[in-house]
Formats: C-alpha cells, structure tokens, sequence
C-alpha cells in the first residue's frame, strides 16, 4: 500500500511539473503555467488527479475492462 501511494505521490508531482514546462515552452495551454504562492504547479496537479481519480473509479466499476477502455482511449488519440 505504502508504495502504490508513494507511486501516485511521485506521478503527481512530475505530471504537474511537466504540464508546467510544457505551458512554459507553449506546448500545453497556459492555464497550466500558473503557480500558487507557494510555487507549486496546481493546475496540473489539480488536473492530474482528476484523471487519476477517473482510473480509480473505472478500476472499481469495471476491473475486467478497464485496461481495453483506457488503451482503446490512447489508441483513438494516436
């Protein structure tokens, strides 16, 4: 438990600073170029969690088909 949790610890933070450069560089829309007092990059973090929290919640409706909705999803993307 102590590693998945230190796992999405490690993912928000560099999701959100990712995001954060990529706004920098004019990659990514700018709204995730916005820091708080603080310096830290919560638009992207904000956003991250919010996909990390669809993941949970498509693992616990659908376990069985959960990977083919979110690869299926990439796939589209590509």
């Amino acid at each position: 438990m102590t590693a998945a949790l230190s796992s999405c610890n490690s993912s928000l933070y560099s999701t959100g600073r990712m995001l954060y450069n990529l706004a920098l560089l004019k990659n990514a829309p700018a709204v995730f170029g916005k820091l708080s007092r603080h310096g830290i990059p919560y638009v992207g973090i904000l956003v991250s969690s919010a996909f990390l929290l669809v993941g949970v919640v498509l693992n616990y409706l659908v376990p069985a088909k959960v990977f083919i909705y979110i690869t299926s999803v990439v796939t589209i993307k590509l």
